[in-house]
């Protein structure tokens, strides 16, 4: 909370040892880093992308983690990942040991 009341700025070394860094690399290799996370979450399902959002958002207007984690199957992208048809294509998917086939395509946002 320091950090953001003061804005106090911190190193990326520090960062990532405060837990809100993901990684740090040189600034060579940012670019491919970039492009090989986002392929990594291009992976994954768009429900569940949209899903994890919302949740991450909505639950800081919750007063305690447990009251969030009990929130979050209330939020309508939660209700739409567990309950679409991408859920039933992960799970089969799985069993059938392939990669998936979303429903739902990425769509490209500026």
């Amino acid at each position: 909370m320091g950090i953001l009341l003061t804005g106090r700025r911190v190193t990326a070394e520090e960062g990532f040892s405060l837990g809100f860094v993901n990684q740090v690399v040189t600034s060579q290799r940012l670019l491919e880093k970039a492009v090989e996370t986002s392929e990594q979450i291009r992976q994954c399902s768009p429900d569940s992308i949209r899903a994890t959002k919302q949740a991450a958002i909505l639950s800081l207007e919750e007063a305690s983690v447990v009251k969030a984690i009990k929130k979050q199957y209330q939020y309508s992208e939660v209700e739409k990942m567990t309950n679409g048809a991408n859920a039933v294509e992960g799970v089969l998917a799985f069993v059938e040991k392939r990669n998936p086939q979303w429903e739902t395509k990425w769509k490209a946002r500026l």
